[in-house]
C-alpha cells in the first residue's frame, strides 16, 4: 500500500473514530454491576453478564423480576429518593444506598440515575478507605480552603492539583486545558517523584474527539481503575425497540479500545478524570494517572466532584473577572471615540484619519477602514492589493459572528507571504455598501510548542486498517508559524458593541428628516450657551485667582507660582469631569473642585465614607460642585481669606448619598435677585439628570447646601482584603530533602506537608496506607519520614520497621498521650505530639537529622 492511501486510510479511520456513539458501547468495566430497570415495578430489563455472581441466580431469572425481590424495600426507598431529589439525569455519581447482596451477602454500594425510560443502578463493592470516615462535603470543602490566598492563576492551578492527588493518591494527577483549536496543554502538575514532567505539554485536538469531549461535558467523573479490563456485555444489548442502552451518565461505562490501548502506550493502568466546566462549555480536565491499578470507593469520587465543580466555579469567575476589567477599559475607549465622531460632520472620515484608537479598543497590530472602495490603514498590515480578498475571505465564513481569522492563510494562499505583517485579521462590518468594514490586524506569533509525540501522527493503522494510538509520547518540538494570537470571545464582544454603535451612527447620519435638522439646532444652541456660560464662569475664577493671588504673595515670584499651581488645579478639576470612567470617588471629585482655592491651612474641612460614583452621578455632580466652588469664590466664604468651608457627606439608611455643603466666616449672603444659568445647573441637575434632590439654604452666616443622590448611582467598593500574617521565619532544618509522610487522615497529612515545605522540603510524598508507603519506598529518593502510628485499621510498624531497616530517619506523630502505642523496638524514635507546630516539628527534625549525620540539600 503507498504513502497517500495509506494517509487516506487513516483520515477516514479518524474521522470514523470521531463519529462513534462511544455512550452506547453496550458494556460496562467489571470491577462493577449494572441492572436497569422500568418503574414503577422496578422490574429488570437489562443486566450486566457478572450479575450473576453478584445476586447468585442464573440471567433469566433476573431479567423480569422486580428489583424489590433482591432488595430491601428501605433500600428501594433511599434509591427513589435520590433519583427524585437529582431532578433527571445524573452528571456525577454518588452514593445512594448501601446493601447485602446475593447469598453471600457482599456489602456494596449504590448509585442510580435516569437515562431514558430506564434507571440505571449501579453497584459496586463497598470498599474502605482511610477517608471513608469524613463526608465527600467536609473533604471538599477542607480542599476547597487550601486554594484560598494563591496569589495567581498559575498557583491556583498548581494547588489545585496538589489537593486531588492527596485526595485519590494517584501517581501523577495534571490540570488539562482546552485551547482554543480543540488541542490540549498541561498548564498544571503534582506528581510522585521519580516520574517525568509533563507540565506544559501539548496534545492535539484527536487525542480526545468531539464526542468524547461532549460526554466529559455530560459525565463530570470517569474512573478506569483497571485499563487492562475485559469489557462486560450487558443483556439483554437492546431494548423493546431494538435500541442499546445510552450509558452516558454510567460510570461503569465501558470506554473505547482506543482509549484504553492509548493508557496503555502512555504507560498508565488506573486512571480517572474529572471534568472542568465554565459556563456550561468543558474548559479543561483534571486527568489523574497511575502505574497500578487503582479503585476510589463512590464517596472519595463524589468528593473529587465536589471539588472539581467548585474548581470549575472559580476558573469561571477568574476568568470573567480578567474579561469584565478588559471590557470596562474598552469601554472607556469606546465612549470617547463615539462621543468624537458623534460630533463630527463626517464621522468615518475622522475615524479613518484616527484609526489608532481601534488599537486602544481590541488589542491589534494595525487597523484599516475599507469605505465605498476607498483604504484608510495604520500600522502593521497587509499589501493594500490584498484588502479586498481578505474581505472577500473573511465574509465566506457567514453566520451572524463578526468574521475572524488568526491564520489567514488557511484562508488565502498568498497570505504566507505577508504573515510577518498580518497572520491574523478581525472584520466588523459597516452594514451600507457590502464589503464596508474595519479591519484589525494581527501579526504572526511564531511559537515553539512541545507536543507528547508527533502531533502530526496522533494515529497510525495497521495492515487490517485498524487503528492505533502513537505508541511514543516523548517531547516532540514544532515551531509554528503562519498565525497570530487567536481573538477572544470577550475581544469579539468589544468589536460588536462597537459594530452595532457605528451602524447606528451611520443610519443616524444618513436620515434627513427635518425633524432632526432641528433637533440637532436645537442641541448645538444648548450647547453654545453652556460654553458661553463656562467662559465667562472660567474668566471670572480667573480673574478671582488672580486678584487673590496678588493679595497674599510676597513677591512676583510667589505670585506666579501660586497662581500656576492654581490654574494647575482647575485644569485638574476639568479633567475630572471630563473623564469617561466607569467610577469614580467622591472624595477625589470634591478636592480635585476645591483645590483652586486653597490658601491658609484649615480653609476646607472634607470629611465622609469611602463613595464610588458611577459616571452619569459623577457628571452631574462636577458640574453642581463647580458652580458652587465659583459662588463661594465670587461672592461667598471662598472669596475672603477668613472664609471656611465643609464638605461632608454620608449613606443613609436606604443607601443614598446625602452631602452637605456649609460656608461660614464670608460676607453676608443672600438669594440671588434673578435666577441665572448657574442658579439653574445648581437647582435643577441633580433631580433631572439623577431623580435625587437639591437644595441651597442663603443663611446670616454663609450658604449651605445640601444633595442627594440616589442608591442606584452609587458602586460597591471591594472591601480590601486583609493583609496575610506573615509567616514566621523558620530554620530550615530539612532543606532539600524529600520527606515521606504517612498519615491517613488527609488535611492532617497536607498541614504538615505545608509545614515541612516552610522548613525547606525539595518534595512530600504524602501515604494513607501501609500498601501506598511501601510503594513510595521502593521508588526510592526518600531521605526522611513523619509516619502516623495508626493508619486507620492497621498499623505504621511494618513501615517503621522498613525504615529502620534502611537507615532512614524517621519520627512518629501520634494524638496518644503517652508511648504506650509506639511499638517497644521503636521506643526511641522521636514522637511528635497531635495536634502540632510547625515549630515543635522544626525540633524534632532537627534534633533527628542531626543525630543521624544527615546532610541537607
Amino acid at each position: 500500500m503507498n504513502s497517500d492511501q495509506t494517509t487516506m486510510n487513516l483520515e477516514a479511520e479518524l474521522r470514523a473514530c470521531a463519529r462513534a456513539p462511544i455512550h452506547l458501547s453496550g458494556a460496562i468495566q467489571p470491577h462493577g454491576w449494572l441492572v436497569a430497570v422500568s418503574m414503577p415495578e422496578w422490574t429488570i430489563r437489562h443486566v450486566s453478564l457478572n450479575a450473576t455472581e453478584l445476586f447468585g441466580v442464573p440471567l433469566d431469572e433476573l431479567v423480569g423480576s422486580s428489583l424489590a425481590s433482591w432488595l430491601p424495600r428501605e433500600v428501594l426507598h433511599s434509591l427513589g429518593n435520590a433519583v427524585t431529589a437529582g431532578g433527571g439525569e445524573q452528571a456525577g455519581q454518588q452514593r445512594a444506598a448501601q446493601a447485602n447482596f446475593g447469598p453471600s451477602a457482599r456489602l456494596c454500594d449504590i448509585s442510580v440515575h435516569r437515562a431514558g425510560p430506564h434507571l440505571h443502578v449501579e453497584i459496586e463493592p463497598a470498599e474502605h478507605s482511610h477517608l471513608r470516615t469524613q463526608s465527600p462535603l467536609v473533604l471538599a470543602q477542607a480542599m476547597i480552603g487550601r486554594l484560598a490566598g494563591t496569589r495567581n492563576m498559575t498557583e491556583f492551578h498548581a494547588r489545585a492539583a496538589q489537593q486531588m492527588r492527596a485526595l485519590l493518591g494517584f501517581d501523577r494527577v495534571m490540570i488539562y486545558r482546552f485551547l482554543h483549536d480543540g488541542s490540549g496543554k498541561v498548564i498544571a502538575e503534582s506528581r510522585r517523584a521519580g516520574l517525568d514532567s509533563y507540565l506544559d505539554l501539548h496534545y492535539p485536538a484527536s487525542d480526545i474527539p468531539p464526542q468524547a469531549r461532549e460526554l466529559y461535558r455530560r459525565n463530570r467523573v470517569r474512573l478506569i481503575p483497571d485499563a487492562t479490563y475485559e469489557p462486560v456485555p450487558i443483556v439483554p444489548a437492546r431494548d423493546h425497540e431494538d435500541r442499546p442502552l445510552d450509558l452516558s451518565f454510567t460510570a461503569l461505562r465501558s470506554v473505547a479500545p482506543v482509549h484504553l490501548e492509548y493508557l496503555k502506550n502512555m504507560g498508565v493502568t488506573g486512571s480517572m478524570s474529572v471534568s472542568v466546566l465554565c459556563d456550561g462549555e468543558l474548559w479543561g480536565l483534571i486527568a489523574c494517572h497511575h502505574a497500578t491499578p487503582r479503585r476510589l470507593p463512590m464517596d472519595v469520587r463524589a468528593a473529587a466532584d465536589l471539588f472539581g465543580m467548585f474548581y470549575s466555579m472559580q476558573v469561571a469567575s477568574r476568568e470573567r473577572a480578567a474579561d469584565f476589567d478588559y471590557e470596562s477599559r474598552a469601554r472607556i475607549v469606546h465612549d470617547e471615540a463615539m462621543v468624537g465622531l458623534n460630533a463630527a460632520e463626517d464621522p468615518f472620515g475622522v475615524l479613518a484619519e484616527h484609526l489608532d484608537l481601534l488599537q486602544r479598543l481590541v488589542p491589534c497590530d494595525g487597523a484599516g477602514l475599507w469605505l465605498g472602495g476607498r483604504w484608510h490603514g495604520s500600522g502593521s498590515m497587509p499589501p493594500e492589493a490584498a484588502i479586498p480578498g481578505i474581505v472577500r475571505a473573511l465574509a465566506q465564513g457567514g453566520g451572524d459572528e463578526l468574521p475572524a481569522s488568526h491564520r489567514l492563510a488557511d484562508l488565502l494562499d498568498e497570505a504566507h507571504g505577508w504573515a510577518h505583517a498580518a497572520a491574523g485579521a478581525l472584520a466588523i462590518p459597516l452594514g451600507a455598501a457590502p464589503g464596508d468594514c474595519l479591519l484589525l490586524f494581527r501579526r504572526e506569533l511564531v511559537e515553539t510548542v512541545t507536543w507528547a509525540g508527533d502531533p502530526n501522527r496522533p494515529y497510525q493503522t495497521d495492515s487490517s486498517g485498524k487503528l492505533s494510538p502513537r505508541a511514543s509520547f516523548g517531547a516532540w518540538k514544532e515551531t509554528v508559524r503562519g498565525q497570530s494570537a487567536p481573538w477572544t470571545a470577550a475581544e469579539r464582544r468589544v468589536a460588536e458593541r462597537l459594530r452595532s454603535a457605528l451602524v447606528a451612527l451611520r443610519s443616524l447620519r444618513s436620515d434627513e428628516a427635518s425633524s432632526a435638522r432641528v433637533a440637532a439646532g436645537e442641541s448645538q444652541k444648548l450647547v453654545i450657551a453652556e460654553l458661553n456660560h463656562r467662559v465667562k464662569n472660567l474668566l471670572a475664577l480667573m480673574q478671582s485667582m488672580i486678584l487673590h493671588s496678588a493679595d497674599t504673595a510676597g513677591d512676583v515670584q510667589e505670585f506666579v507660582e501660586t497662581l500656576e499651581g492654581r490654574i494647575r488645579a482647575l485644569a485638574f478639576a476639568h479633567d475630572q469631569f471630563d473623564q469617561r470612567a466607569q467610577v469614580g470617588e467622591l472624595r477625589t471629585l470634591v478636592e480635585a473642585e476645591l483645590r483652586p482655592y486653597h490658601g491658609r491651612p484649615g480653609r476646607f474641612e472634607i470629611e465622609g465614607p469611602t463613595v464610588l460614583l458611577d459616571a452619569k452621578a459623577r457628571s452631574a455632580l462636577a458640574l453642581v460642585l463647580h458652580e458652587m466652588a465659583t459662588n463661594a469664590a465670587k461672592s461667598g466664604s471662598l472669596s475672603r481669606p477668613e472664609g471656611r468651608l465643609r464638605v461632608s457627606w454620608a449613606l443613609t439608611a436606604g443607601g443614598d448619598c446625602r452631602i452637605a455643603w456649609q460656608e461660614s466666616g464670608g460676607p453676608a449672603v443672600s438669594p440671588p435677585a434673578a435666577e441665572g444659568f448657574g442658579s439653574t445647573l445648581i437647582r435643577r441637575a441633580i433631580p433631572h439628570e439623577l431623580q435625587g434632590e437639591a437644595e441651597v439654604r442663603y443663611l446670616a452666616d454663609g450658604v449651605e447646601g445640601e444633595f442627594v443622590v440616589p442608591a442606584r448611582y452609587l458602586r460597591q467598593q471591594a472591601p480590601a482584603a486583609a493583609a496575610p500574617a506573615p509567616e514566621r521565619a523558620l530554620p530550615a532544618v530539612v532543606e532539600g530533602l524529600s520527606v515521606l509522610v504517612v498519615e491517613d487522615n488527609m488535611l492532617i497529612a497536607l498541614d504538615t506537608e505545608h509545614a515541612l515545605r516552610r522548613l525547606g522540603a525539595r518534595n512530600v510524598e504524602i501515604a494513607g496506607s501501609v500498601e501506598e508507603a511501601m510503594r513510595i519506598l521502593d521508588a526510592g529518593g526518600m531521605q526522611a519520614a513523619v509516619i502516623d502510628v495508626h493508619l486507620g485499621t492497621e498499623s505504621s510498624k511494618e513501615v517503621a520497621e522498613r525504615l529502620a531497616r534502611e537507615g532512614l530517619p524517621f519520627a512518629f506523630a501520634t494524638g496518644y498521650h503517652d508511648r504506650v502505642m509506639i511499638p517497644p523496638e521503636h521506643r526511641e524514635v522521636p514522637v511528635i505530639r497531635k495536634p502540632g507546630t510547625v515549630e515543635k516539628l522544626a525540633e524534632v527534625l532537627g534534633d533527628l537529622l542531626e543525630g543521624a549525620g544527615r546532610t541537607r540539600g
